[in-house]
């Protein structure tokens, strides 16, 4: 909570699942010197998710924040997607391989439209056309990363939803069975 030094913390593959989630999450809220948080592979649900969310809202140091290989769904999703509007903070989101569907990336969709600090995704499989929508008008994001499995066409949906970008880093589009690297 008092933290002033650390900027990075790696704490994946330790299992701490939605209960370690919050109090992670606790400590986060008033951290200010945070700006990395890698908890991928840690069992981390909706539940944890919602808590990283209620953190997010008030932090102002953290800046990539990686969440993939959890369990996180669509209600998880959501709540994240919802903390996204009001943090000026966050560039990087990874929430690849959780069990995000189609109505949890509508989710981030909606909230991309008026986002303007995020300037990474990551998403695997569902909604890649209303990711693509939102896309359109979003000027900050500079990459996703995601597949176009699910959505026929969605690749030549993300190049035109791309078309107004000024600055592109770079966007890795895998299937779901490549292992990610």
């Amino acid at each position: 909570r008092g933290n002033t030094a650390l900027e990075w913390l790696h704490l994946h593959y330790n299992q701490i699942g939605d209960r370690g989630a919050g109090q992670l999450a606790d400590a986060l809220g008033g951290n200010t010197a945070l700006k990395m948080l890698d908890l991928r592979c840690n069992r981390i649900g909706d539940e944890g998710a919602g808590l990283f969310a209620d953190a997010l809202r008030g932090n102002t140091a953290l800046e990539w924040l990686h969440l993939h290989y959890n369990q996180i769904g669509d209600r998880g999703a959501g709540q994240l997607a919802d903390a996204l509007g009001g943090n000026t903070a966050l560039k990087m989101l990874d929430l690849r391989c959780n069990r995000i569907g189609d109505e949890g990336a509508g989710l981030f969709a909606d909230a991309l439209r008026g986002n303007t600090a995020l300037k990474g995704l990551g998403l695997a499989d569902r909604g890649a056309g209303l990711l693509a929508d939102a896309l359109r008008g979003n000027t900050a994001l500079k990459g996703r990363i995601g597949s176009p499995t699910e959505v026929p066409g969605c690749s030549l949906m993300l190049c035109g939803a791309t078309r107004r970008w000024r600055s592109f880093g770079s966007m890795r589009i895998r299937s779901p069975t490549e292992v990610p690297g």
